[in-house]
């Protein structure tokens, strides 16, 4: 065989094997085949952090439910909660509690908790949504008069990926239309001296006006700090009994939440996993403290994520082409780890890129090239 003819044999074969794997990787980027994968590298990239100093969660925990008794508590064990914060001199408060009923009880204790709320410090407070008669999602609000009172209302819902795990928040969302902020948003923007959130992130189609569907936007991937219990805690009765110092509350930003066993509305989440979900109240404080900080993570787009993860297989295949086997084999894991090194790089500058497509398609890069060369070369 000439020179010539030879490499033309060994070209041909190799320009089906690139096509193959550019082609093979824009199908895996594209449809998500190995979205567990990049699940499971994002969960290990994930960047954690101090929690900020001036959130606080009160929690609703095992120990006040001992004293104070079964739950639901009167709402005026709330007000007064308020009145201790106030008196503290905290700055916000965010209530992420269900108050979509009167207090039958006592209604009385409505107003004196409305009261508490109108007198400072700003309080916001959260929305849920709730499947009609009909199998539509409807936003169920607070009562009126607390609806009054508040400093501002967020949604608190939270989208599970298909692995079951919260990764994720929509910063707007509501039926039908995006219309409610986050409940942390919320309390963001009600926070005095705080600047509005800027609206960032994946934006999602819009629904049908009459549809009932529960419509999200603006989706940003949750820049978790730490594990459960990242953030510190004062109990809720100590809180209310005046057994925390008032230097411990002075200026804090505050989340009032449940973390009692049967009481918190935990969730998985990539710092969690399944072992120890994380209460609802602590993933307001992540999106809270990432929010403010603008240490949200955004994910690139379904085209964008396909051409990067096609520049590495392109680059693989030049390489391959014209380097001896040895120096190919270097090369192929030089862009293996540097493609993993560039996707981890993106998610600690606020974009995540999954990689998987193009990590799998340079595994088999090398050894189906070594099979052409060698089959050439017979």
């Amino acid at each position: 065989m000439s020179a010539p003819s030879g490499r033309r044999a060994i070209a041909r074969p190799q320009l089906w094997l690139l096509a193959g794997l550019l082609a093979m990787t824009a199908a895996i980027s594209l449809s998500g085949w190995l979205q567990r994968i990049d699940f499971t590298i994002y969960d290990a990239l994930l960047p954690g952090g101090p929690a900020p100093s001036d959130i606080l969660i009160v929690a609703i925990d095992d120990k006040s439910i001992a004293e104070l008794g079964r739950w639901p508590w009167p709402r005026s064990l709330h007000a007064a909660l308020l009145e201790r914060l106030r008196a503290a001199g905290v700055r916000s408060v965010g209530l992420d509690l269900l108050l979509s009923e009167p207090d039958e009880r006592s209604p009385s204790a409505d107003a004196a908790l409305a009261a508490a709320m109108a007198a400072g410090p700003p309080t916001v407070l959260p929305s849920f949504a709730t499947e009609a008669a009909d199998g539509s999602l409807r936003e169920q609000l607070p009562i009126p008069i607390l609806a009054r009172a508040a400093a501002g209302i967020g949604h608190v819902e939270l989208a599970m990926d298909s692995d079951g795990i919260v990764r994720s928040v929509l910063l707007m969302a509501g039926p039908a239309r995006p219309v409610r902020p986050y409940l942390a948003a919320a309390l963001l923007e009600s926070t005095p001296g705080a600047r509005p959130v800027r609206l960032e992130g994946e934006r999602l189609p819009a629904g049908a006006p009459d549809s009932g569907a529960w419509v999200g936007d603006y989706r940003v991937l949750i820049p978790f700090l730490g594990p459960p219990g990242h953030f510190r805690q004062v109990s809720y009765v100590d809180v209310l009994r005046g057994r925390v110092p008032a230097a411990v509350l002075r200026g804090k930003i505050v989340l009032v939440g449940a973390t009692a066993q049967g009481l918190e509305d935990a969730l998985p989440t990539p710092v969690s996993a399944h072992s120890r979900p994380m209460p609802g109240v602590e993933i307001v404080a992540n999106v809270r403290a990432g929010l403010r900080a603008d240490t949200r993570i955004r994910p690139v787009g379904r085209i964008a994520g396909m051409l990067l993860a096609l520049l590495p297989v392109l680059l693989a295949a030049i390489g391959l082409h014209r380097l001896p086997p040895r120096q190919s084999l270097i090369l192929v894991l030089a862009l293996w780890v540097g493609t993993l090194g560039v996707s981890m790089l993106a998610l600690h500058a606020g974009w995540w890129w999954p990689p998987a497509a193009a990590l799998a398609a340079l595994l088999i890069a090398y050894p189906l090239w070594s099979w052409l060369r060698l089959e050439a070369t017979q």
